[in-house]
């Protein structure tokens, strides 16, 4: 019998986006619970904050995801029977569960973008990051 092909990029992605787990080994969990993410990997040890801003991204797309919600809510009552007085909270609680449902998987395809593109690897390891040190963050530019 021939052996299994290696899984691609993209199985690998879906696998670790499923199962919440370290995209550098496939094995450690990312989360130790509900909000709290490792600063490691468990299990092999890759660093998933590199620098401070490095979860801006995922904080973006949880805010647009919750504002998209509440804008198809709003628009769903306004056409049924028009905006009145008292839906601010349906809209309000809209945002925020369209915010925390894709939480833990945006903030995981963030992990695997930034493994993805060599931020994402164990200390004393040297990344993929073309021009720069394991570690270093992007140089500033200075006006």
């Amino acid at each position: 019998m021939s052996e299994p092909a290696e899984p691609s990029s993209l199985q690998r992605l879906w696998w670790a986006l499923g199962k919440l787990r370290c995209p550098a080994c496939g094995e450690g969990k990312l989360y130790t619970g509900w909000f709290d993410m490792h600063e490691t990997c468990p299990s092999c040890g890759a660093r998933f904050f590199r620098w401070e801003g490095s979860w801006t991204g995922p904080t973006v797309m949880g805010y647009t995801s919750g504002a998209l919600v509440a804008a198809a809510v709003g628009v769903g009552i306004h056409s049924a029977r028009g905006l009145q007085d008292g839906d601010q909270w349906a809209l309000i609680a809209a945002a925020i569960v369209g915010a925390l449902v894709p939480f833990h998987r945006t903030k995981a395809a963030w992990v695997w973008t930034l493994h993805r593109t060599g931020w994402v690897f164990r200390d004393g390891d040297h990344g993929t990051i073309k021009g720069r040190s394991s570690g270093s963050a992007p140089p500033l530019k200075r006006a």
